[in-house]
C-alpha cells in the first residue's frame, strides 16, 4: 500500500508528458524491483537468508508495473488533450509541429510520437479519426 500511495506517485509525477526511452524504462524497472525487495524482505531458506528473485517478486506483486502505469496515464492525457478545444494553449503547444531541425541536446523522440508508438504496438489504428 505504501508503494502505491507514495512511491508510485513520486515516480510518475509529470511523466505523462515525457517520452520513455529504453534506458529510462530500464532504470524505472530496476528501481521498482529494488523497492519491492525492500518491502517484501529476504527469504529464509533452511537457515540462510537470501534476497528474493525477480520471479518471486512477480508472483507476490500482481499489480501493474511502473512503466505500464506511465503508459496508461499518457493515454489518458492524450484523451484529455483531444477533448480540449482547438484554441486551448496546452493543446496547441503539445500538437505543435515545428520544423525538423532540433537544438543540440534536445530529445529526438517527442511525447506524442512515443504515445503513437505505444498505440501502434497495441494494434490501435486510426485513433485520430472520429
Amino acid at each position: 500500500m505504501l508503494r502505491k500511495t507514495l512511491i508510485r506517485q513520486i515516480l510518475t509525477y509529470g511523466r505523462e508528458c515525457w517520452p520513455i526511452l529504453q534506458k529510462d524504462g530500464n532504470k524505472l524497472r530496476i528501481f521498482e524491483r529494488r523497492m519491492l525487495r525492500m518491502i517484501y524482505g529476504p527469504v529464509n531458506d533452511n537457515g540462510t537468508w537470501r534476497t528474493r528473485c525477480t520471479n518471486e517478486l512477480c508472483t507476490l506483486y500482481d499489480g501493474l508495473h511502473i512503466v505500464n502505469v506511465i503508459k496508461i496515464r499518457r493515454l489518458r492525457w492524450l484523451v484529455q488533450l483531444f477533448r480540449m478545444q482547438q484554441l486551448d494553449s496546452c493543446r496547441k503547444l503539445t500538437l505543435l509541429k515545428p520544423d525538423d531541425s532540433r537544438r543540440i541536446g534536445e530529445l529526438k523522440l517527442k511525447c506524442l510520437k512515443s504515445v503513437e508508438e505505444d498505440l501502434k504496438n497495441m494494434g490501435v489504428r486510426n485513433w485520430k479519426s472520429k
